[in-house]
């Protein structure tokens, strides 16, 4: 099993925005597979462009789990009321709440984490430690550590089935190691370019525009 990131000591108490219990708050998560600036496109025929992020919430956190199972039963229920059971037992039903050991083993990101998916095609609004817009993306990156607001839904069309999570707003808590999915440029351009000496090789000044010091 792959090792488990270690989370800030930051305590945050995940709740519910309303008397709904569907639009839920976390406590501290960490941001994964964000596109939170520019839509992604739809991958159904006709679909709208997405804003989305992956959530990882701690396997520690029984509180914005809970709170996330609960909204699931409730929009469930309310949706296919009676035959919620035989539903949700469905193969192809798609339960939002995934686990991250299962379906990511040898992700270290993904260790000890639950994880689920949010979007929507409304921008999310998006806030710093002191409450401040985010606007760039230098600013908010996958990797960092944040609180979600989420509203939670079932649906039934297109052939799908489910329970999904629509992103409403991100307020980053602390930077976390980039998660960027591919390998640094020190790690990619490792081999020099040939008759080019590397930045802080002795000899190695820029090359001239022909100018008197050349």
């Amino acid at each position: 099993m792959a090792e488990q990131t270690i989370f800030p000591n930051i305590p945050l108490i995940p709740r519910t925005t309303d008397n709904s219990g569907t639009n839920i708050v976390t406590g501290l998560v960490r941001l994964s597979y964000l596109h939170v600036f520019t839509p992604q496109p739809s991958q159904q025929p006709g679909g709208k462009a997405r804003y989305t992020v992956s959530v990882l919430v701690p396997k520690t956190d029984a509180a914005t789990l809970a709170l996330l199972r609960k909204a699931r039963d409730i929009v469930a229920t309310a949706k296919w009321g009676d035959k919620v059971k035989q539903v949700v037992a469905r193969e192809t039903f798609k339960k939002g709440l995934r686990d991250g050991d299962i379906e990511r083993p040898d992700d270290p990101a993904y260790a000890g984490m639950m994880f689920f998916n949010a979007g929507a095609e409304q921008q999310p609004i998006l806030w710093n430690e002191r409450q401040e817009r985010i606007t760039t993306p230098d600013e908010l990156r996958s990797g960092d550590f944040a609180r979600v607001n989420v509203n939670v839904f079932a649906y039934e069309k297109g052939g799908g089935i489910g329970v999904g999570f629509g992103l409403n707003n991100i307020q980053r808590v602390a930077r976390g190691p980039a998660l960027s999915g591919g390998p640094s440029p020190e790690q990619a351009f490792s081999d020099p370019i040939p008759g080019v000496a590397p930045s802080g090789t002795p000899g190695a000044e820029a090359a001239g525009d022909g100018g008197i010091f050349d």
